[in-house]
């Protein structure tokens, strides 16, 4: 319920700046490292190379073939997965895969909103990539948020491996708010009929500044696979998997759906 989320940030809550997060580190001593690791993981990344073919899509919609070579693009050349990517390769995954709902407005720049879906059954997941405005000067960043009624409860994933009280002041980008304003919109929406549990991530799978949005996209396929939270947050994606061996699995994604447009 809502007092679950204000228990954890209430909503007066003050950030201190300088406060012990993640153990022992402050929030800036994290950042400065993070941006360390982030150069070092793209110096790596340029001796990556990605062997996937684009595929010809019977369609003339040309609006539909921009956003296929967007996604794919952002795939093929290691670029980081915006709004647009992000949507393709969930319409890809739900064209084979009926158990869950998307929303990707919070990964969009643009400022409108769409309504938050409704619950399909007590089965279906709702996923929710969700993407924050960067610090220090660094791109935006993907999580993903997880309802699943099957299991009353809502995940959080952080890639980073953190917590929604160490994000409590990130803003979600577009101008749509505080990440924790909207976290409670969505707790609010579902989380009504039962005790609901929040689960989040706390282990650090992601030390780049740019695949954010593969591990999104991977936890979220293996979710939809019915693999539990915890087996995938156990179990994460290497630096060499996200920028390689993920991609292409997404790229054979896309292909294959798009491939059947007509």
């Amino acid at each position: 319920m809502m007092n679950v989320i204000n228990e954890i940030i209430p909503p007066n809550h003050s950030h201190n700046f300088f406060a012990p997060i993640d153990g022992s580190l402050c929030r800036r001593a994290r950042d400065v490292i993070g941006v360390i690791c982030e150069i070092w993981r793209s110096v790596q990344s340029y001796f990556i190379k990605i062997e996937s073919e684009s595929v010809q899509i019977n369609s003339r919609d040309q609006n539909t073939l921009k956003n296929y070579m967007t996604a794919y693009d952002c795939l093929r050349k290691g670029l980081p997965l915006q709004k647009v990517a992000l949507s393709v390769y969930m319409e890809s995954l739900r064209n084979h895969k009926d158990n869950f709902q998307y929303c990707t407005t919070y990964c969009s720049e643009r400022q409108s909103l769409d309504p938050l879906p409704d619950l399909n059954n007590d089965q279906d997941k709702v996923v929710f990539p969700i993407a924050v405005e960067g610090t220090c000067g660094r791109r935006p960043h993907v999580l993903a948020v997880v309802v699943d009624p099957s299991r009353h409860s809502i995940e959080f994933y952080d890639p980073k491996g953190l917590t929604l009280r160490d994000r409590d002041q990130d803003t979600v980008i577009g101008n749509k708010g505080r990440l924790m304003d909207l976290m409670r919109n969505i707790w609010g929406k579902y989380a009504v009929d039962h005790e609901w549990d929040l689960q989040e991530n706390t282990t650090r799978h992601q030390d780049d500044g740019y695949n954010s949005g593969v591990y999104v996209c991977d936890y979220i396929t293996r979710r939809c696979n019915e693999e539990s939270c915890k087996d995938i947050w156990a179990d994460g994606l290497t630096f060499a998997q996200a920028s390689k061996d993920t991609r292409e699995n997404m790229i054979a994604e896309i292909n294959n759906f798009y491939n059947q447009l007509k």
